[in-house]
């Protein structure tokens, strides 16, 4: 509990506070509900919390799942995130032909990829 209020108090960005959180649960084996309670959350916001999650926007997001047609938008830049995201279509479609766009935001992405 101590730990969760000095990362409460310390001025964190998202991200940093995200990561904290992360270590609390990979650390110390809690999990999401429990550092919620933690922090002052009743089970019912736990609970609406989770049903109201809608997931993070261009990520695994499917615009078309047809038997002939499978489109889905994530934005993956870095290599590692590429690679990621390659192995879990070709787990998820095994037997389709994959096709991928690559929009590259800045050369040193497109640069990263070659090497």
């Amino acid at each position: 509990m101590a730990l969760i209020e000095n990362i409460q108090r310390e001025k964190l960005n998202s991200i940093e506070e995200a990561e904290a959180f992360a270590l609390l649960q990979s650390k110390f084996k809690l999990n999401q509900t429990e550092i919620a309670k933690s922090i002052g959350l009743t089970s019912s916001q736990i609970k609406q919390g989770f049903e109201t999650y809608r997931g993070v926007k261009r990520r695994f997001e499917y615009h078309i799942d047809l038997e002939s047609l499978t489109l889905i938008d994530d934005y993956a830049h870095h290599p590692e995130e590429l690679k990621a995201l390659i192995n879990s279509i070709r787990k998820l479609h095994p037997n389709r032909e994959l096709f991928f766009v690559f929009q590259p935001h800045l050369f040193s992405r497109t640069h990263d990829l070659e090497h």
